[in-house]
């Protein structure tokens, strides 16, 4: 066995019992010790590491749960050809979740416990916390946030720019409408879209998720291929906007499910498919560019579904219970694909 299979297979076991069995904090852990481990042997590059995070997806929005609503092939295909998390659970609101998978600690050691972040409160996550890209940065990565930060805003240094990324291309807050890029909450509303520090006017009318899909393809192609690559797309979709129009998506693509007798189902499984959609445009690229090989890819989502009508969404968590605010809904299997750590054309499923 070569030296990166066996210390993967170490890795693997080691935390099988506890990072697979529902914590996504760990996944923080294992995504450093997976870029550690690919450094112990200098004939290894370090493996490129891309996050991408949907927002609210239901449990049952996806074709590898068995949905027979809204295809999603591109996230199959990475599901069936990689790791699949099957006791893999999160935090039932986004902050907390965020703030997990950031520090690799669970909300209640950092204060982010409680509640969501809304723009005008003036906290966030602690800056005591040294985060997931400043470990990766001092192991000589790039490192990208395209999409939602959510974990504080009131000061420039709880800004991604602060907090360890090198770019960022997206919104603060915790929602944004997917074309105006505007946010309503607690009474205020204002325009969130930002590059770095700079409010992107220029984008206004873009579609989100395209606006991510974009950005990723250019921080793929314009890769140093020397350092290390840790990319994040956080994704809008598939979390309500603004009360005017909670979910929105192409006319075109709505048109494609008219067969659904609800409107807002309608809407969510277009936005479903646009998410799917820029899967595929970021691993085609990562393949293109050839850096799929050494890449660990890693889909998941910050909480389930929001279901039920919540916000006027339409997410669908079956046959779990409970809905994206509720200490119910935390589980989904979430996908890790270790294209660096495993021979091509591996396939693993991983077992309760």
């Amino acid at each position: 066995m070569s030296p990166n299979l066996t210390l993967f297979y170490s890795s693997l076991m080691i935390r099988n019992q506890h990072s697979f069995s529902g914590r996504s904090e760990r996944m923080t852990r294992l995504l450093l010790t997976l870029s550690l481990a690919s450094l112990c042997w200098g004939e290894v590059t370090k493996p490129n590491i891309i996050l991408i995070i949907a927002d609210d997806l239901g449990w049952n929005d996806v074709g590898f749960h068995g949905s027979n609503q809204i295809p999603t092939p591109n996230i199959d295909a990475l599901a069936w050809s990689g790791l699949v998390l099957q006791n893999y659970y999160v935090t039932p609101i986004c902050t907390p979740s965020r703030s997990a998978l950031m520090t690799g600690k669970y909300p209640i050691h950092t204060g982010m416990q409680h509640s969501v972040l809304y723009g005008n409160e003036p906290r966030g996550l602690p800056l005591s916390e040294k985060l997931l890209p400043q470990y990766l940065k001092e192991l000589g990565y790039s490192t990208h946030l395209v999409g939602k930060w959510h974990l504080g805003s009131f000061k420039k240094d709880y800004l991604p720019l602060h907090r360890g990324f090198d770019t960022h291309l997206g919104f603060w807050t915790g929602r944004i409408d997917l074309y105006d890029h505007t946010s309503f909450e607690a009474g205020s509303w204002g325009f969130d879209f930002r590059r770095g520090f700079q409010v992107a006017h220029d984008l206004f009318g873009a579609y989100a998720t395209d606006v991510y899909t974009d950005e990723a393809v250019k921080l793929i192609r314009g890769h140093n291929s020397s350092d290390g690559l840790f990319l994040v797309v956080a994704h809008s979709a598939v979390h309500s906007g603004n009360p005017y129009e909670f979910l929105r998506a192409p006319d075109d693509l709505v048109a494609n499910f008219s067969h659904l007798p609800d409107r807002q189902r309608q809407k969510y499984a277009a936005m479903v498919t646009k998410l799917d959609e820029s899967v595929g445009k970021v691993m085609e690229t990562l393949q293109n560019e050839g850096m799929l090989e050494n890449s660990i890819v890693l889909f998941t989502t910050d909480n389930g579904g929001a279901a039920a009508g919540f916000n006027n969404n339409a997410g669908s968590n079956y046959p779990l219970k409970g809905e994206a605010p509720s200490v119910i809904s935390l589980r989904f299997e979430s996908i890790i694909r270790f294209y660096a750590m495993i021979e091509a054309n591996a396939y693993f499923v991983m077992k309760k």
